[in-house]
């Protein structure tokens, strides 16, 4: 019998070729060992180069502190895992606690960070331009009310409409009044009484006298117009209607009756305003109201004027601020002789402060580019010079209001002290990353993870 050969088994595949595989390990392997030769012996990795200065030697003053390489900001004094993020602490080294509000820089580092420093200098108040917007209105002394002199029945208004221009003395509305007519008779009667009594005894005169002076007297009080008591003095004949005149010139700004209806004796028919002279009331925050004084020239313009400058004075400051909008009212009084301010109109004013230094003051002040705010509070850097490398200092200070681009400082710092004006904000992120006092946390605050920092976390949760 005859045997036959096996077929290969077409799942195998085709034969490896093992033989070239050898092939190109052999021709890598001397490849690699020419060019180690070529290149001769290699350095050790963390050896220096010539050019780079030997590595300085830790600090002996340096404390030993455990932080986590994603949040530099959490410090531990011994080896673990971050709380923010599980991964393993690293080892670095912490300045003493005295270096914990300074940054040490080199020369090279200044110039990186572009660093800028100035002079602490006297606090020299400029003149400021405080620009506010308000509003003209009605001046409250110019305002005269218009009352009805006795109850009755408007008849007749000679001023119906509100706006209308009054002169003092004009007729703008009569009224029926039966109250007026009797005191009028009442008057009428007595005057004649006291005609009929020429020839009386001098007692009898003396009475009836007296009767014609109260009845005059009543009729003073009713506000009857002189030229209506002068014709019933004349023998005139009384009359049951009586005419309301405008007191003093002006425009009509409210008008509170119409003919047919009845009033008592002092209703408001008429509200009159003197436009010649207005009121500009401009809204002032809080933080403004410190430069602002009585008497202080006020120049402003209105949007329907745009070509016209006007001016005015302070004249009162509002005692009480807003609690809603955190503002104050400033009144200015304006002369509008010419009319062209009307009540209403909007303004966009214009104070300046001339500031005037107090030779007793001891305030100094520094650029506004210099200061840092956490909205608590507010710091600056001082520069710190040494033989070696500079210093920078970080410091809190209490600030008034900036004027000009300067902001006077009330409490921190003093005249010839150095502070950073460019850079600050470069210089605090370094101490942030350590962990030293920086603005974003004090000196007496604990450190992120701390006992006392969880205790405090977990007292906010409760």
């Amino acid at each position: 019998m005859s045997e036959r050969l096996a077929s290969p088994d077409p799942s195998e595949g085709p034969p490896r070729p093992r033989g070239r595989i050898w092939l190109i390990a052999i021709v890598a392997f001397g490849v690699g060992a020419v060019v180690a030769r070529a290149c001769g012996p290699s350095a050790p990795i963390d050896a220096p180069s010539p050019d780079e200065p030997e590595a300085s030697e830790p600090d002996p003053e340096a404390e030993r502190a455990w932080t986590c390489a994603m949040h530099p900001e959490y410090r531990s004094d011994a080896p673990g895992r971050c709380p923010l993020c599980s991964m393993e602490l690293i080892p670095v080294e912490v300045e003493p606690r005295r270096e914990a509000r300074q940054v040490r820089l080199g020369a090279r580092a200044r110039r990186l960070a572009k660093i800028e420093t100035t002079v602490v200098s006297a606090w020299l108040p400029a003149d400021h331009e405080l620009r506010l917007i308000g509003r003209m209105d009605y001046d409250e002394t110019t305002r005269r009310d218009i009352t009805a002199t006795a109850a009755g029945r408007v008849e007749r208004l000679y001023v119906r409409e509100t706006g209308a221009t009054v002169r003092k003395g004009q007729r703008i509305a009569n009224i029926y009044s039966p109250e007026f007519y009797a005191a009028a008779r009442e008057y009428a009667s007595s005057r004649d009484q006291l005609q009929r009594l020429s020839d009386a005894s001098a007692v009898a005169r003396a009475g009836a006298t007296a009767l014609v002076d109260a009845a005059l007297e009543r009729l003073h009080l009713l506000a009857v117009p002189t030229a209506e008591i002068e014709r019933l003095r004349a023998g005139g004949v009384p009359r049951s209607r009586v005419d309301v005149r405008a007191e003093a010139a002006g425009t009509v700004i409210e008008r509170r009756v119409t003919e047919g209806v009845h009033v008592k004796r002092g209703s408001l028919m008429y509200r009159l305003a003197d436009l010649s002279s207005l009121w500009l009331q401009l809204d002032a925050y809080e933080r403004d109201l410190a430069v602002l004084r009585v008497g202080q020239a006020v120049a402003f313009r209105v949007d329907a004027l745009a070509d016209r400058v006007f001016s005015g004075q302070v004249a009162f400051i509002h005692p009480r601020v807003d609690p809603t909008t955190r503002v104050a009212q400033v009144r200015v009084t304006v002369d509008n002789e010419d009319g062209a301010l009307r009540p209403g109109m909007v303004a966009h004013a214009v104070v300046r402060d001339h500031g005037t230094p107090d030779p007793t003051a001891t305030r100094v002040a520094i650029p506004a580019t210099s200061v840092l705010y956490t909205g608590q509070r507010a710091v600056v850097y001082l520069e710190i010079e040494s033989d070696e490398e500079t210093t920078y200092e970080a410091r809190t200070v209490q600030l008034g209001r900036p004027v000009g681009g300067q902001v006077p400082v009330l409490e921190g710092l003093a005249a010839g002290e150095r502070v950073v004006t460019n850079g600050a904000f470069v210089i605090d992120a370094d101490l942030q990353i350590r962990g030293g006092d920086s603005m974003m946390r004090r000196a007496e605050e604990p450190d992120p993870g701390s006992p006392a920092h969880e205790a405090g976390d977990a007292s906010a949760v409760r």
